[in-house]
């Protein structure tokens, strides 16, 4: 049984990265949750002739696997209102290099017509 339990990980994992998701997996989602439909794949194992115990446990474990890969995503999202202060935070530093870069300029180029 230890073996189990990582090949059902790593199973879990090819098919949540697979864009078929849909079809493989009894999954309800939207924009902003996903939930795993535990029942029904334990329901799909055990007519599949599945023993109950077995199938109650690898429902449980590919529902685990599914919301950690959900959390890890949702982690990694990040919003309009996110990019548009990093652009604004990117634009005032461009900004501020470009105005010292241009008074430095015009101060070299003072110095040099009044040293000449």
């Amino acid at each position: 049984m230890g073996m189990l339990l990582p090949r059902i990980e790593t199973n879990a994992a090819r098919i949540l990265d697979n864009t078929t998701l849909k079809r493989k997996l009894p999954l309800e989602a939207d924009m902003t949750t996903a939930t795993f439909d535990t029942l029904g794949y334990f329901e799909r194992l055990r007519a599949a002739g599945v023993p109950e115990e077995q199938a109650k446990v690898q429902a449980d474990a590919i529902r685990e696997v599914i919301d950690n890969k959900i959390s890890s995503l949702e982690n990694r999202l990040v919003s309009k209102t996110d990019l548009q202060i990093a652009m604004a935070e990117l634009k005032h530093d461009l900004l501020k290099w470009i105005v010292g870069l241009a008074f430095a300029q015009a101060a070299l180029t003072v110095t040099l017509f009044s040293i000449g």
